[in-house]
């Protein structure tokens, strides 16, 4: 009885969703969304409609929906094991909502086959690949930005962070059956072999022979991994000053929904002004 009351009152409001007042329409959009997994059954007889307007705010209706609904998985993926290639996609998509997963993998895939096809044996062969296609890391001097921890940006750019640059490394080793693991030397990421060979961005590739640095392997665990690349990624949108990204990427990492709570954002973010920042405002 309650779903037929609900479905009652959704058919009411989506009566409404074509109404020529943008106002009406954003609230009628907010009260559907209340309702998802109702609402995505009604929304599929209302996809073909020849009303141009009921047609856009529908697509709209659904593109919010599926967002929301892969902002509450995420969570979950970083927490479980998972395909690192799915989880980066993933984090790749949070922050490019209009990306499409199919033409990500796709680019990885490329990627991959390029790579091999260009006789991979060794570490080396690895480095003179990565090196010879202008794989590149952001310099200290330029500004840290997002999309330097999206695979499909690095791809695209052929420059990012040194951790992303490294796991396309690793990926081609994987691929051409290289042992290799991902490392932390001292204060860069690298790829290398269990002989101590290695190769890093900051290095431009060249392959070097590990001489004392002080090794940190924690980085072949997909979840130490997959937190930390999230983790940065959030801080860059923080630091890009986006509320839209900031929200998203933070409510993914939480799994939240509907209750999901931006209290622990700093100002703006979080709606709310200490103590300090009041004074000096009085002040002016």
């Amino acid at each position: 009885m309650t779903f037929a009351m609900n479905r009652s009152k959704l058919q009411s409001l989506l009566s409404l969703l074509d109404d020529p007042d943008d106002n009406i329409a954003v609230t009628v959009m907010s009260e559907l969304l209340k309702n998802e997994s109702e609402l995505m059954v009604l929304l599929a007889e209302l996809q073909e409609s020849d009303n141009k307007v009921l047609r856009k705010r529908v697509q709209q209706l659904e593109t919010i929906i599926i967002l929301r609904k892969r902002r509450r998985e995420f969570a979950k993926k970083i927490t479980s094991p998972v395909k690192v290639v799915e989880a980066l996609t993933e984090l790749h998509l949070l922050y490019h909502e209009r990306d499409v997963p199919e033409v990500v993998y796709s680019m990885v895939e490329m990627f991959v086959r390029i790579a091999c096809n260009n006789n991979i044996e060794t570490i080396d062969d690895i480095g003179t690949f990565m090196a010879r296609n202008n794989f590149t890391m952001t310099m200290p001097e330029d500004k840290p930005v997002p999309e330097d921890y999206c695979i499909g940006s690095v791809l695209n750019d052929r420059m990012g962070s040194d951790i992303m640059l490294c796991l396309l490394a690793k990926l081609i080793g994987v691929h051409a059956k290289i042992k290799v693991a991902l490392v932390r030397l001292d204060d860069m990421f690298a790829v290398c072999t269990p002989d101590g060979r290695f190769i890093a961005p900051a290095n431009n590739w060249v392959p070097e022979e590990m001489n004392g640095q002080a090794l940190d392997i924690r980085w072949n665990d997909s979840g130490n991994l997959l937190k930390y690349i999230s983790l940065m990624l959030f801080l860059h949108t923080v630091s890009s000053d986006n509320f839209h990204y900031v929200h998203t990427v933070a409510q993914a990492l939480c799994g939240g929904d509907d209750d999901f709570s931006t209290d622990f954002l700093p100002y703006p973010y979080n709606g709310k002004k200490n103590k300090k920042l009041k004074e000096r405002e009085s002040l002016l």
